[in-house]
């Protein structure tokens, strides 16, 4: 869920500046290397993910 979050708080911040493009793109990046890793290790690793997932989930955000 907080991976979802992050992908809304990304897409909430303007372009307007520099800063709120880095914290945007941040936010963005975060969120979709959350979800790049769920796919890659089901896929991997099938339903037997244990601790792994949760591991890089936390190291993520």
């Amino acid at each position: 869920m907080l991976s979802v979050t992050f992908l809304f708080a990304g897409a909430a911040f303007d372009r307007a500046n520099r800063l709120e493009r880095g914290i945007r793109w941040t936010f963005i990046s975060a969120a979709l290397i959350a979800f790049a890793s769920f796919i890659g290790m089901t896929w991997h690793f099938g339903l037997d993910l244990e601790y792994r997932f949760e591991v890089t989930i936390f190291t993520v955000t």
